[in-house]
């Protein structure tokens, strides 16, 4: 809706809109001209067509690979021209559909009659949600669903009706310290974190307050997320992506056998979204509990193994992403959206092969 109204903005009064944006393929054919910068730089300045056929496929958002993927020869000015090209091409593409299913009989977290009430207003209307150890669970919704209320209630940051069970054992209401010491909690808005004056110290924080001297923790998750080279700046002073990355950062080096995230890719490039994800997979694979909430459809798709999706304060479908997104026409991949025509069951550009 807002990019809408930015586009009226721009076509019935003349205003230009200069957009900061790692999504290009919202509206294809409004834009007029994109730049795109490294290291300070403007190494790219031209219009989408042109960025089209740079070469910087890691750049390219899932739709605008699947569009390289059936081998334009033109840069598709909608949705509908990469539609038809993969209606074209469906002789010759075929996917492999390969669903992850959860064998874990342990249970992790358990939610039973979860209501929340803010400000005299009912936000969670009892939810019952069981995750197992292991799992790698998206939850999505439109904003004001009540996915970070329920998430916060997990963390015993608001009060809640109800039972939630933490490994079989119910946790007492409001005992942070309880919780804490199993569950990592990074929020959406990463200037919860920040209070020191580096981002090695705003790391280095959180292994104090637990009392924790193995500072090889720190230099580790660095790495992983890229912060090495930031480690003396002020986190203050950091784009909103560097931000975002000190945040995980300094709640992943506590290695918790639970891990939240709200929204971590938010302000992130593609590169780093990939990387972010393959990191979260390689702690999953290590056997930890990762839920994430998320309004990136592809990201979810891509990397997490089970789906919850809420509406309206109550849980609307959950399960794999052919359960959760088969038959959505919103809450679903844009890849599923050009492919599901031909097959349904493609959700990632991964899942396609050409014969």
């Amino acid at each position: 809706e807002i990019f809408s109204l930015l586009c009226r903005i721009n076509d019935e009064l003349g205003i230009a809109i200069i957009m900061i944006e790692q999504r290009v393929d919202w509206r294809l054919h409004n834009i007029d001209r994109i730049l795109f910068m490294e290291k300070g730089s403007i190494v790219f300045n031209g219009n989408i067509h042109d960025f089209f056929f740079t070469g910087r496929e890691e750049y390219l958002t899932p739709v605008l690979k699947m569009a390289r993927y059936l081998r334009l020869n033109t840069f598709p000015k909608s949705l509908k021209d990469i539609r038809r090209a993969a209606r074209d091409a469906a002789p010759k593409v075929r996917g492999r559909v390969e669903f992850e299913s959860d064998t874990s009989q342990n249970s992790c977290i358990e939610l039973q009659g979860i209501k929340v009430s803010l400000e005299n207003n009912e936000i969670l209307k009892g939810i019952n949600l069981k995750i197992k150890s292991g799992e790698f669970v998206s939850v999505m919704g439109a904003n004001g669903a009540g996915k970070t209320t329920l998430i916060k209630a997990i963390c015993g940051l608001y009060r809640y009706e109800g039972s939630i069970k933490l490994g079989g054992s119910e946790v007492k209401k409001h005992k942070l310290k309880e919780i804490a010491s199993k569950i990592g909690y990074v929020s959406q808005n990463p200037n919860d974190y920040i209070s020191k004056e580096t981002v090695y110290d705003e790391i280095k924080f959180t292994l104090d307050n637990f009392n924790i001297t193995d500072e090889n923790r720190i230099a580790r998750v660095m790495d992983k997320l890229h912060l090495t080279e930031l480690k003396d700046r002020n986190p203050r002073d950091l784009s909103g992506g560097e931000k975002q990355r000190t945040a995980i950062a300094s709640v992943m080096v506590m290695l918790p056998e639970i891990l939240i995230l709200d929204e971590p890719t938010r302000g992130m490039d593609l590169v780093l979204k990939n990387e972010l994800g393959l990191l979260l997979k390689e702690m999953n694979a290590e056997g930890k509990t990762i839920i994430l909430v998320t309004h990136d459809m592809d990201f979810a798709a891509e990397f997490c193994t089970r789906h919850v999706l809420m509406f309206s304060g109550k849980i609307a479908a959950e399960g794999t992403i052919k359960e959760v997104m088969g038959d959505n026409l919103y809450y679903t991949t844009g890849i599923n959206k050009i492919f599901r025509d031909i097959n349904s069951d493609v959700f990632t550009l991964k899942q396609l092969e050409r014969e």
